[in-house]
């Protein structure tokens, strides 16, 4: 009898891609992928993949700053060219996606809309060593980030595991757990347990010199507190309308009240980011390319929808995970154009403008807030040859047709 030859048609991406998933309250790895198909490519691109964070770095430049006391939500910074000189024969110009400038605007939508040059400036005025220094509590090796501004735009090269690692400080409070896979070792024969994981928990309610804390029966280690949990939650409050009204609006696709997170595009769109969370789960996503070519869409545009479809999933069936407001926080309306503060009473505020302010207080006194207005102007600010990274991410080529930025 003679066999029927059957053939088969598959078509291999052009492009890669990697998802990490982790429980932030105990670090957890609850789903990695590292690639499209493991045969064709042993390559993890979840833990061995170094790529530029792009956009997606910025909120760690704005918690700096909050946590500083330099600002607040409302805080204003000037949305405006900047020329930097290293000392050699080019100079670098880093510029906004949309390619335009829109002047003074409070920090709230300017990282809602991922306005590179103010992040610029943000960074400039914390200053470059104390904001790496700082960031060395999120897992970032100091010695693996670049030292200069465009450090503010993501030029840092970090595998999404990294990356999803520190987004679960912002998702727990302030905590810096770390990531694990195995959770217990039996023998298959008795159950036995051989060995049984131990990791450190974040713990938001725990006394500052508590060292413990009992979980169903175990007592588990509790992290390192590395962030002032009232900037986390203004943080987190910022970064939520990213999602309302900025680059990452296709989540409000999920209904959901308790979901933050920012879009990620680097230099030519070689890389593309989504990184987001809810109080129980984050979750980060990266897509790009092996060869480092351009992939020729948006974080918003390639990464967010795989986001989407994953934290559906993830969620479905459970309940809103929103944090709860602390005490040393207030909110305030504000004016949308200077970001000072409205009296009692006052109108004046643009009712399509969002007027929310969160800042901390400066004392123990709910009324002691400190409203700063911080405006700064065009500047040009010598770095060594070696604060430029070899692909500067706001060197970037001209848009393609008929694309609307979304990094």
């Amino acid at each position: 009898m003679r066999r029927k030859t059957v053939h088969y048609a598959s078509q291999r991406p052009d492009a890669e891609g990697s998802l990490v998933a982790q429980d932030p309250q105990t670090g957890a790895i609850l789903a990695l992928q590292g690639g499209f198909d493991f045969n064709a490519s042993k390559f993890n691109r979840a833990v061995q993949a170094q790529r530029q964070s792009g956009s997606i770095f910025k909120p760690f430049i704005y918690l700096a700053a909050l946590e500083d006391g330099e600002m607040n939500a409302a805080s204003v910074v000037n949305d405006a060219p900047v020329v930097l000189d290293d000392g050699s024969d080019s100079i670098w110009r880093p510029v906004n996606s949309s390619r335009d400038f829109q002047g003074p605007m409070r920090l709230r939508p300017a990282l809602a809309r991922s306005r590179n040059l103010v992040t610029i400036r943000v960074l400039q005025t914390m200053g470059l060593d104390h904001t790496i220094d700082y960031l060395e509590g999120f897992g970032f090796a100091p010695g693996r980030l670049p030292h200069g501004l465009a450090l503010a735009l993501g030029s840092a090269s970090l595998t999404p595991m990294e990356m999803t690692n520190a987004y679960a400080v912002l998702a727990n409070g302030g905590f810096q757990v770390s990531p694990w896979f195995i959770e217990r070792v039996t023998r298959d024969d008795d159950n036995e347990i051989i060995d049984e994981a131990t990791p450190q928990v974040a713990c938001p309610s725990c006394a500052e010199d508590q060292e413990t804390v009992e979980i169903d029966g175990r007592e588990y280690p509790i992290a390192k507190r590395v962030a002032d949990p009232a900037a986390v939650y203004i943080l987190r409050d910022m970064l939520r309308d990213v999602i309302t009204s900025g680059t990452g609006r296709g989540a409000l696709s999920l209904n959901r009240d308790d979901i933050v997170g920012k879009t990620g595009t680097t230099n030519s769109q070689r890389d593309a980011w989504f990184a987001g969370f809810n109080n129980n789960l984050v979750t980060t996503v990266w897509v790009g390319k092996d060869s480092n070519e351009t992939i020729s869409e948006y974080g918003a545009q390639a990464a967010l929808p795989i986001w989407i479809e994953f934290m559906g999933d993830a969620l479905e069936g459970t309940p809103s995970a929103v944090p709860e407001r602390p005490s040393t926080v207030v909110t305030a309306q504000v004016d949308p154009q200077s970001g000072r503060r409205l009296a009692d009473g006052q109108t004046g505020a643009l009712p399509s403008c969002s007027t929310r302010i969160t800042c901390r207080t400066t004392s123990s006194a709910a009324s002691a807030v400190s409203w700063k207005k911080l405006v700064v102007p065009r500047v040009q600010v010598p770095l060594s040859r070696s604060s430029k990274p070899a692909n500067p991410i706001a060197h970037q080529t001209k848009d393609p047709p008929n694309k609307r930025p979304g990094d």
